[in-house]
């Protein structure tokens, strides 16, 4: 799946289209890797309430360990649970995506951005959707 994007996470140059790869485990993530980059490793549906945001990047430190110098981005799903995206964001996440209103999308685009994470919306066919921060008037 291919997904337009502005901007990259934590200051890293991704390219506009990037092989998927959704990872259950620690296994699942290094075998992504060695696949070869750039590569976005998603999440289960709902891992923030199952995993939880400190295992899922307790996993991707491990992988990116194993296999380095491949290009990568972590999405933590977050089902419907904005406040798992908030805390995943507090622990520097890459990314998260979830199922939220267009109001609280943007809030959480708009903390996140502010340390180059990036909010994904989830579409009900499971396809993400960057939610880029409102751009604030000049003063």
């Amino acid at each position: 799946m291919s997904v337009t994007e502005t901007g990259a996470p934590r200051g890293a140059r991704f390219a506009l289209t990037m092989r998927e790869a959704v990872i259950a485990s620690l296994d699942d993530a290094i075998a992504a890797l060695r696949q070869g980059g750039p590569v976005r490793l998603r999440s289960i549906p709902f891992s923030s309430t199952s995993l939880g945001a400190a295992g899922f990047l307790a996993i991707i430190k491990a992988a990116r360990k194993a296999v380095p110098d491949v290009e990568s981005e972590a999405v933590l799903d977050c089902g419907d649970a904005p406040g798992h995206a908030l805390g995943a964001l507090r622990l520097a996440a890459d990314a998260v995506s979830l199922t939220a209103p267009d109001d609280v999308l943007a809030k959480l685009a708009e903390i996140a951005a502010q340390t180059g994470a990036r909010i994904y919306r989830t579409s009900s066919s499971g396809e993400l959707h960057a939610i880029l921060p409102a751009k604030r008037p000049a003063f």
